[in-house]
């Protein structure tokens, strides 16, 4: 799985990463494979939550905080569905989209998962380079 995520260079887009610890641990990852001769690693992660659902998950702040620290970007409240409304992804390309944890919430609502994966693919196919 590490040479999936960090084989070749672009920037990447972590959609979906409730508390950033996915994003944080790739991104030290590229940072390690970055020498000289590569341009340095571009990540944006982002997470759906905003206001009072930052403080779902203990170490969310912290971990965005760290990720900010290293140079990537941290984007909140994103709805892997509807990328095209964030005006920080655009109409950016590349070279890696990943949804790190998709659920649509609640138990046993496979029919609302199904319809999340359906709707990511479809729409974030425009943003791969």
């Amino acid at each position: 799985m590490d040479q999936c995520l960090t084989k070749g260079y672009g920037p990447v887009l972590v959609v979906g990463d409730g508390d950033f610890s996915f994003s944080l641990c790739l991104f030290h990852r590229l940072l390690s494979r970055h020498t000289k001769d590569t341009a340095p690693p571009q990540l944006i992660a982002t997470c759906l939550q905003t206001g009072s659902g930052l403080n779902v998950y203990a170490n969310l702040k912290e971990n965005a905080s760290q990720l900010q620290k290293l140079g990537a970007e941290v984007v909140f409240g994103v709805d892997a569905t509807c990328l095209t409304s964030n005006e920080i992804i655009g109409s950016r390309k590349f070279s890696k989209v990943i949804f790190n944890f998709p659920h649509a919430g609640g138990k046993n609502n496979m029919k609302k998962n199904r319809t999340l994966l359906k709707d990511f693919f479809i729409r974030s196919r425009r943003y791969r380079s």
